[in-house]
């Protein structure tokens, strides 16, 4: 019993540790690149060019005095691996970065709360039942 017991608390804490990205999202920032970029892994810029608005999505972002540029991916951040693209700042109309989003926390938490109340509900409810029998005649 007891050992069932730990690997239950076991899967527990590796499941939170999965949805601990849940914790951040990408949002919009007034700072300037070289400050947004610094530290992040990932960026979304949404860019203005002669065809339009276009949104481009970069991992390993980097700065320079004109430009901003990384690896191109995807919308779910699949990259091409050793290809770069340059992005002129003038052409940048927004900047995107991973930031920690309080909603997402406290929603998170709320859900495990509440599973974790019904799970104790029901042992709770089987063991009273196991201890005392039914109450079926």
């Amino acid at each position: 019993m007891r050992t069932y017991s730990r690997t239950r608390r076991l899967m527990a804490v590796v499941l939170l540790a999965w949805f601990q990205p849940a914790c951040t999202t990408f949002q919009t920032t007034d700072l300037a690149p070289q400050e947004a970029l610094e530290g992040q892994e990932q960026a979304i810029l949404t860019v203005a060019d002669s065809a339009g608005e276009r949104i481009i999505h970069l991992a390993n972002p980097w700065v320079t005095a004109d430009s901003i540029g990384g690896t191109p991916c995807d919308q779910h951040f699949t990259c091409s691996a050793g290809s770069t693209l340059s992005v002129p700042l003038s052409s940048v109309q927004r900047l995107e970065v991973k930031r920690y989003d309080k909603k997402a926390t406290m929603l998170l938490g709320g859900v495990v709360l509440a599973a974790a109340l019904v799970v104790f509900m029901a042992a709770l409810n089987s063991s009273l039942e196991e201890a005392w029998g039914s109450s079926q005649p």
